[in-house]
């Protein structure tokens, strides 16, 4: 008989336990970190360093807003076959020290007009080229005309009569020799 009460006595020891628990006790024994347990972490660790490199070309921005509009000019002869006009406040930009120029040419619609003979010239800043120093600059960019045969040109607003072309190259190679390739 003893040895069945122990017997009854070890299972109930067992038992009760497993139903008197309160499970929130359970939740935070069996589911949150015990107190100072060390938790070991890795970290990342620097161990190489390797450039990255690139050819940096040559780069420049000429920011305008606008057509150049030409008028009669006649400081520069005949009224009436004389124009000029400018276009003001030319933002430049580069990573280079620049010299700019500019080149005008009559449109193919103009020479097909018979408008042939028209002598062009631009300035910049009053000048045939300005040099762009430091990577930055303001420019005034004017055009000239004279000889523009405006007689044979139809009657039109904002008629594209040239074509103003903006040349680059580097301050320091400006007075080079020119090399074909």
């Amino acid at each position: 008989m003893l040895k069945k009460s122990l017997i009854a006595v070890a299972l109930l020891a067992i038992v009760l336990p497993a139903f008197a628990a309160d499970p929130t006790v359970l939740d935070q024994k069996f589911h949150k970190p015990w107190p100072g347990k060390i938790v070991k972490t890795y970290n990342w660790q620097d161990v190489q360093t390797i450039n990255v490199v690139m050819d940096v070309g040559y780069w420049i921005e000429i920011k305008y807003t606008g057509d150049i509009k030409i008028a009669q000019d006649a400081t520069l002869g005949d009224p009436f076959f004389s124009y000029s006009g400018c276009i003001n406040n030319v933002q430049v930009k580069s990573n280079f020290a620049a010299t700019i120029k500019g080149s005008v040419a009559t449109t193919q619609a103009a020479k097909d007009l018979g408008v042939t003979e028209a002598e062009w010239a631009a300035t910049i800043n009053g000048a045939s080229s300005y040099d762009v120093l430091n990577g930055l600059g303001t420019v005034n960019i004017c055009v000239t005309g004279k000889k523009v045969a405006i007689d044979k040109l139809p009657q039109a607003d904002n008629y594209r009569i040239a074509v103003l072309t903006i040349s680059v190259i580097p301050t320091e190679y400006k007075n080079g020799s020119t090399t074909t390739f």
